[in-house]
């Protein structure tokens, strides 16, 4: 399994999902890339498709290879996601995308519907957070994904990652790996990756699963408190928090419709209460038009304090620095 842990610079409290895992995959990517003879050309089409399961790890996705191919400017990457104009992205399709990330329903309704959508050069196949684009319902959407990739093109790398090991993922692991190479954080691969095709995470055995262990700089509070008093203690702990100093909380929640209520109400009653009058409240979740949630993520990851409600949209794989909170 291939997952990043909390950093370990940060206040003892702290959790962040990270970006770190991405470039495991997006280094390498782009070295093979940037060495290609002759030189990789817009015309060139996808090399490189990167799949994801939510719009805002797909926007992350893209701005990290947009830092990583600065000095390689004729590398060119493009990300496609629902909520943006087809007609904008069909536009950049023809006129050449070499890294493609995107979001498993947008790109089908790309290979039906954009003649200009081409994948016969497609050397490397990347399913980023497996095991959340299958529990978000798009099996069958990476079915015609994978069908569209086999039917043309060269010998292709596929790379698997997922933080969990369902038999969904193992079900989707033997469809699109073929003499696969396991990788595992328990202990060292047995197959050397510089020659591998294909690689997933490994399971992890009975005795790996007894070893593991909670990160140090990861400090984990439970409250047990009547249905009744629930709101009123969340409330409570945001105002401990972040009335005297600047914290970052997450707060997730289980429902778009409990997110906007309690943005609401807190918006309406705990800014007001803030002793420094900078206790501000952000929500973002899966109703929400993409340019508002697009930013939102970039205002709450550029922020130095306050509150995000969010459902389960954000919960994997996004990098929110110096987030010193996350409230379940």
């Amino acid at each position: 399994m291939l997952r990043s842990g909390p950093r370990q610079d940060q206040n003892p409290h702290c959790h962040s999902t990270c970006a770190g895992k991405t470039l495991c995959y997006a280094v390498p990517l782009v070295q093979s890339l940037q060495s290609m003879e002759p030189k990789v050309s817009r015309s060139d089409g996808p090399l490189a498709l990167i799949v994801v399961p939510t719009r805002e790890l797909a926007l992350q996705t893209f701005q990290t290879f947009q830092k990583l191919l600065k000095p390689f400017t004729w590398i060119v990457p493009g990300v496609l996601m629902g909520g943006e104009k087809r007609k904008a992205e069909k536009a950049r399709i023809r006129k050449g995308i070499n890294i493609l990330i995107s979001t498993p329903g947008r790109l089908v309704d790309h290979i039906k519907h954009t003649l200009s959508i081409a994948f016969s050069a497609v050397r490397w196949l990347v399913l980023d957070e497996a095991d959340r684009t299958l529990d978000l319902g798009f099996e069958k959407d990476l079915t015609v994904i994978l069908n569209s990739l086999n039917s043309t093109g060269p010998t292709r790398q596929n790379v698997l990652l997922s933080a969990t090991l369902t038999q969904a993922v193992i079900r989707l692991a033997d469809v699109c790996l073929k003499d696969r190479v396991s990788i595992s954080v328990s202990g060292s691969a047995s197959s050397d990756l510089t020659t591998a095709d294909n690689v997933m995470p490994e399971p992890a055995t009975a005795s790996q699963s007894e070893s593991f262990a909670i990160p140090e700089a990861l400090k984990q509070d439970v409250a047990v408190v009547p249905s009744k008093v629930r709101l009123v203690c969340l409330a409570a702990f945001i105002l401990d928090k972040c009335k005297f100093s600047h914290n970052k909380v997450i707060v997730f929640i289980s429902s778009c419709e409990a997110v906007e209520f309690l943005h609401l109400l807190f918006n309406s009653v705990l800014s007001k209460h803030s002793a420094n009058q900078e206790l501000s409240f952000l929500r973002l979740h899966g109703n929400m038009k993409q340019e508002e949630r697009s930013q939102v993520f970039q205002e709450f990851s550029g922020s130095q304090s306050g509150v995000l409600l969010c459902t389960d949209v954000a919960a994997r794989g996004l990098d929110l620095p110096q987030v010193t909170w996350i409230v379940q």
